[in-house]
């Protein structure tokens, strides 16, 4: 549990869909842009995103209470509508670490770009692969812990006074998080402590559209839900859910990949199992094609997060189980005792492990 906030404000009910920073890490991958361009460039392929969106939409497990099936998209029709849903996606971009503005211009940060790497050129960006749904969760878990999972339980075990519920869990998780030590800062306290003496105005509509809405549509959007019924108000997942939202990081890319079994490409195998030439097979595969992806023309260098959030990503989908830890140790490990082309430089910052140079 980590001792600070984790949770997105910006989202509200028109944040739905998950493949809409899929669509904005893909248009400015080459290209920064101003918000107002961003948005021009979304507006440009509306017709095209609503056809995705209606084959995306027709896949998902939930009963909606009217007949549209088109849910969180970002339209022309009303301008201030149009304007505001596109302004709320962004600045939950920007929350969940993808995009950063300089200048007045959009820039993808490194995860922007790993996202960017793991779609497909002509993929459905509202359908997404199981390495981009193992991506999502990562990130979303590490950014709004205290809402995406109190929001599951809530959900699940639902009553009359459904947001008060999630008020008192989401205010015990944070006085858990006060009590438990150390700060890295006094503002992360004092975040903590303002979060908990908050009063909400029209609680119930409050929780219901702002947290819950937005958040059950990125279960579903995940492929964590099993069904979610809005006209009965019930939500239907597998136990094996709750113990993933519950895990410590260690054990969470196993717990992920037997979740998502199912979709699993070919069998289930562990990372330390495999023949160290085959680990080395996919270690050198991952940084050759990361140097490809992630390196610029002036700075032949790439971030280890990078080539790490990448290549997890990947083996999540191909059915290899692998942690941060197994995946970064391994990785040092093979460029220092096997590689002469590359070197290993280790870092100490929250914001990257390190960076691997080519010689």
């Amino acid at each position: 549990m980590k001792q600070e906030l984790q949770r997105i404000t910006s989202a509200t009910t028109k944040v739905r869909r998950l493949g809409y920073f899929v669509l904005f890490s893909r248009i400015i991958e080459n290209t920064p842009l101003t918000p107002p361009s961003l948005q021009n460039r979304i507006l440009e392929e509306e017709y095209q995103n609503h056809s995705y969106l209606e084959e995306a939409c027709r896949k998902l497990h939930v009963n909606r209470k009217s007949s549209e099936r088109v849910t969180g998209e970002i339209r022309s029709q009303g301008v201030s509508k149009g304007e505001d849903a596109f302004d709320r996606y962004l600045g939950t971009a920007i929350e969940l670490g993808l995009l950063q503005e300089m200048s007045g211009r959009l820039y993808n940060t490194k995860r922007g770009e790993v996202l960017s790497a793991l779609s497909e050129k002509d993929q459905n960006p509202f359908i997404l692969s199981l390495a981009q749904k193992y991506w999502f969760l990562k990130v979303i878990l590490e950014k709004d812990y205290d809402y995406f999972r109190t929001v599951l339980f809530c959900s699940i075990e639902w009553g009359p006074n459904e947001e008060l519920r999630f008020v008192d869990m989401v205010q015990e998780l944070w006085r858990s998080k006060l009590a438990s030590g150390s700060f890295r800062s006094p503002e992360t306290y004092d975040a903590i402590k303002k979060a908990i003496d908050t009063k909400w105005k029209s609680a119930k509509r409050y929780y219901l559209e702002n947290i819950k809405a937005p958040r059950l549509e990125w279960f579903v959007d995940l492929g964590l839900i099993d069904y979610w019924n809005i006209r009965q108000n019930k939500v239907t997942v597998h136990d094996s859910l709750k113990v993933l939202l519950d895990s410590e990081e260690k054990s969470f890319s196993s717990l992920f990949v037997f979740h998502m079994k199912p979709f699993v490409n070919g069998s289930i195998t562990y990372w330390r199992e495999l023949r160290d030439r085959e680990r080395d097979r996919w270690l050198e595969k991952f940084v050759v094609k990361s140097f490809d992806l992630f390196a610029s023309d002036t700075l032949p260098r790439i971030s280890v997060n990078q080539v790490t959030e990448y290549g997890l990503s990947v083996l999540a989908q191909s059915g290899v189980i692998c942690e941060n830890d197994e995946f970064e140790s391994a990785l040092k490990k093979s460029i220092e005792e096997r590689s002469e082309n590359y070197r290993y430089i280790r870092t100490i910052s929250e914001a990257d492990r390190g960076y691997i140079s080519k010689l």
